[in-house]
């Protein structure tokens, strides 16, 4: 064994005891845009590691932030101006 496969070890050993057993790390943006990672990562909702030049982040951190199924998604309401620009465009397409 020589020096790179011995530090090749420990730095295993030290992502392994960062995460759970059986999560799984993911590359970011991963299936999600690159600038909604940027801000949840930002805001502290995703916790994620820099490993290199790329971010990682658990799966189940990941998971964590997708609503169950048939559990509402509380949304802002429409601005009015959204709405009449609608009606507009509905009105014209007819």
């Amino acid at each position: 064994m020589n020096a790179i496969d011995l530090m090749a070890d420990q730095l295993a050993a030290a992502v392994l005891q960062r995460v759970s057993v059986g999560d799984d790390l993911v590359e970011l943006p991963g299936p999600f845009e690159r600038q909604a990672c940027e801000k949840l990562r930002t805001s502290g909702e995703l916790p994620a590691r820099k490993i290199g030049r790329k971010w990682f982040a658990r799966k189940s951190d990941l998971l964590a932030l997708i609503p169950a199924k048939g559990q509402r998604v509380e949304r802002e309401p429409a601005a009015a101006n959204d709405a009449e620009e609608y009606a507009r465009l509905v009105q014209r397409s007819q």
